[in-house]
């Protein structure tokens, strides 16, 4: 037997100083079978029969810590079979466990192997991440073995708390997994965390209302999930109109509308109109004037609307206007003349009013007061002689007429 390689003995405790033993060591990368399952082997040691190594005790060979799973015991030898060991926390416990299978170092679901009692519930530290213990709880020996699986953060009530969080679940009867309800999601924790029905959690910035509790698995608790969809406040916002539209003009509607504080890209709105005989819309909010009259076009997005009031006349075409009246008034006691401003077609202008002045009011002066088109004229006395201008000035645009009218003391 060559037992050429120092190694320590570290005992029940990998943090021991423990003592040194001569061994053979050989690389075993098989499974070791134990009583009840499998264990990934990592090294074979041949020693000299040794009373304080025995399965579950920790040796470090090679500066590695390794753990005793299976001891085969000769007549003057032991066949001592090790497995790599990791290091844990279990509820806040530092532990060291075995895997397995070696491959599960790298997988969200681990089946693992401890010589200290493993329970479901255990919430563990490992990789920087959370695990829970799921289940397949048995022992062979010194070992107690377990699966456990990832957690993802959740929060409630403003605790960050971890669980194991699914889409979907497992169907003994089918044998497949079959996703969850849509916008549902499964939560499993351990029991220590106590989240009530009803109540709100938050995963992914998403938050989710407890539908229904499960609490009849041994030491954790399984919650039914369902979104709670935001409310999105609408809004649609309109370009501003003119204020005053012609028949036979267009006028492109320009809508701006949210979903919450999010635009929206290209939105579907639909388009009405009051009277389609004063005002039509299309599909694509291009108003057309029909004929004169006041109308209301209303958008709709979603569940919320906007009005847009349009009032329209008639084209107004450009005609000349001129003053009508004499340019002689005479003296004669009790001689007025009316004068007036008119198209040169002899219509009347009703889109417009006049202010009338007189430039020498010695010479005339107005009978009553001026309406908006016509005022009449006398003169000031019956001795009154010479020329004054009377003008009339627009009050929509300041545009002028005026007439020299001569005052006159002789017949009629």
């Amino acid at each position: 037997m060559f037992l050429n390689t120092k190694i320590k003995v570290l005992g029940d405790n990998p943090n021991n100083t423990g003592k040194s033993i001569l061994v053979d060591v050989q690389e075993y990368n098989q499974d070791v079978k134990l009583k009840n399952y499998s264990i990934s082997g990592y090294k074979r040691l041949y020693l000299e029969i040794e009373p304080s190594v025995k399965e579950g005790t920790y040796l470090k060979v090679d500066d590695e810590i390794l753990q005793v799973v299976k001891i085969i015991r000769y007549r003057d030898c032991m066949e001592v079979f090790v497995s790599e060991v990791e290091a844990i926390k279990i509820n806040n416990i530092a532990k060291s466990i075995i895997f397995e299978d070696s491959s599960d170092k790298y997988i969200d679901y681990k089946t693992i192997l401890s010589n200290q009692l493993l329970t479901i519930g255990d919430m563990s530290d490992y990789q920087g991440l959370k695990w829970l213990t799921i289940g397949e709880i048995s022992k062979s020996g010194t070992f107690s073995k377990g699966t456990m699986r990832k957690c993802r953060p959740i929060t409630y009530s403003g605790i960050t708390l971890y669980g194991i969080v699914e889409s979907r679940v497992y169907d003994v009867v089918d044998d497949g997994f079959n996703p969850v309800v849509d916008k549902e999601i499964i939560v499993t924790v351990n029991n220590k965390t106590y989240i009530p029905l009803s109540s709100s959690i938050i995963f992914h910035n998403a938050e989710y209302k407890v539908m229904a509790i499960n609490d009849a698995i041994e030491n954790m608790v399984s919650l039914r999930c369902e979104l709670i969809l935001p409310t999105y406040t609408f809004r649609i916002t309109l370009n501003t109109p003119p204020t005053t539209s012609y028949t036979g003009n267009t006028f492109q509607i320009v809508p701006t509308c949210n979903d919450g504080a999010i635009d929206v890209i290209n939105p579907v709105v639909t388009y009405t109109s009051t009277n389609e005989d004063i005002a039509a819309v299309d599909n694509n909010g291009l108003v057309t004037m029909v004929a004169s009259g006041t109308v209301n076009i209303n958008a709709t997005y979603e569940n919320v609307g906007a009005t847009m009031n349009f009032n329209i006349s008639d084209v107004i075409v450009n005609k000349p206007v001129i003053m009508n009246g004499s340019d002689e008034l005479y003296t004669t006691s009790g001689n007025v003349q009316d004068y007036s401003v008119s198209y040169d077609d002899s219509s009347a202008i009703e889109n417009d009013s006049y202010t009338w002045t007189i430039d020498d009011l010695s010479l005339a002066v107005f009978v009553g007061t001026p309406t908006g088109t016509s005022c009449q004229l006398k003169t000031k006395t019956t001795s009154s002689n010479g020329w004054f201008v009377l003008t009339a000035t627009s009050n929509t645009d300041g545009s002028f007429l005026y007439m020299d009218i001569d005052a006159r003391n002789y017949g009629m």
